[in-house]
């Protein structure tokens, strides 16, 4: 039983797959539709669709809206999406930032008072 995780929705409380098979499951239905997964989590987090996502991506001529370069960050081997900037009390999605970018956003916590700030100190430094 170790081998399967939980499953609420099922009368045991136990998935039907294995681990390993859901794994295996889940790459092939991955390779063979490439965009189902990023469509679905463009709606389930911030109810765009990959059209829309698509058309923000070529308004911006595929680059961060905030540095204007395109994205360099990797994951396991393959690089990433722009992410979908947006504004976390309202939802409104804002444009598609690099990765960078837009951990820098979030470790400054969206405030504008924090970002000018900074952006004011390095102009003082002038280094």
């Amino acid at each position: 039983m170790s081998e399967f995780s939980p499953d609420k929705s099922r009368k045991n409380g136990v998935s039907a797959w294995c681990r390993s098979c859901r794994g295996s499951y889940k790459r092939l239905y991955d390779l063979k539709h490439p965009n189902s997964r990023k469509a679905s989590n463009l709606r389930i987090k911030y109810g765009i669709t990959l059209e829309e996502y698509e058309v923000m991506f070529k308004a911006q001529g595929g680059v961060c809206a905030v540095c204007g370069q395109s994205e360099t960050t990797r994951y396991r081997g393959t690089l990433r999406s722009l992410a979908v900037d947006h504004n976390h009390v309202t939802g409104r999605v804002r444009g598609l930032l690099c990765g960078n970018c837009n951990k820098a956003l979030g470790l400054l916590k969206d405030n504008p008072v924090i970002i000018e700030g900074l952006a004011n100190y390095t102009r003082r430094c002038g280094d």
